[in-house]
């Protein structure tokens, strides 16, 4: 175990890093964890430990700032953390090429949203109003974000920046740092689930959370300088790590 513990360390500083800004964090810890526990829901559930402390630790920055809004995304939340719960009471039960076609399904949607420089141009200088165009599609895109977050993991918490940022319409900054508040509840959630069913490693992924914890509070400090920047360049590094991972997923 102690070979690995360095491994876990150094690959959760920069998930962390990553993580805290635009999520998909969980596209490096969660090979990491395969490689040790072999791949499926004991990965995928040790890794909710490192889901947990990257997020609360991002939030807590972001709180510091003044850049997290509740108002109106509390009940996104909720939705977000019924999703993780059914996701992860499936996971055990899902076959892995099925994370293939979700990732098949992801990423072109993420590198078309990394290319709209006018999108991130706009957000970074006037910010967007919290005026969903369609309450129903909020709530929905909430659920289906923390089901795929506890089915899956990898990617699930740069949807949820991106739902807030696309559907609701927050400012980026506001997204970045608000969708910690519904990543915290799903990883939670999720890791309640996976341990109840015997399939968290305490001992490996504390490891990883000494790493993470240290590389989100890094990220999360200084994406709130440059958001646009550095929201672009983490976006890009998670639309790349789910290609090599489609690769690789059999």
């Amino acid at each position: 175990m102690e070979s690995f513990s360095f491994l876990f360390v150094l690959a959760g500083l920069i998930a962390g890093f990553i993580d805290s800004i635009a999520g998909g964090g969980g596209l490096i810890t969660v090979p990491v964890f395969s490689i040790v526990l072999g791949p499926g829901a004991d990965a995928i559930g040790t890794n909710k430990i490192a889901g947990v402390v990257s997020s609360l630790m991002a939030l807590l920055i972001y709180l510091r700032g003044g850049h997290v809004s509740l108002k109106g995304n509390k009940r996104f939340a909720v939705f977000v953390a019924v999703g993780a719960l059914a996701g992860a009471s499936l996971s055990p039960m899902i076959p892995s090429a099925v994370y293939k076609w979700l990732i098949i399904a992801i990423a072109p949607i993420m590198l078309w949203i990394v290319l709209r420089k006018d999108l991130w141009i706009h957000d970074a200088a006037v910010g967007g109003t919290h005026a969903p165009a369609s309450m129903n599609l909020f709530w929905i895109s909430g659920f289906a974000c923390g089901f795929y977050d506890g089915i899956a993991g990898p990617g699930g918490g740069t949807l949820m920046f991106l739902a807030l940022l696309l559907i609701a319409k927050l400012p980026l900054l506001q997204a970045m740092a608000t969708a910690k508040v519904a990543n915290l509840a799903s990883a939670s959630v999720a890791l309640g689930s996976f341990t109840l069913s015997g399939h968290v490693h305490w001992d490996k992924g504390v490891w990883m959370a000494l790493g993470i914890g240290a590389g989100a509070a890094v990220g999360a400090s200084m994406a709130q300088k440059r958001a646009a920047t550095y929201a672009r360049g983490a976006l890009l590094i998670v639309v790349t790590l789910l290609i090599m991972r489609l690769a690789i997923v059999h």
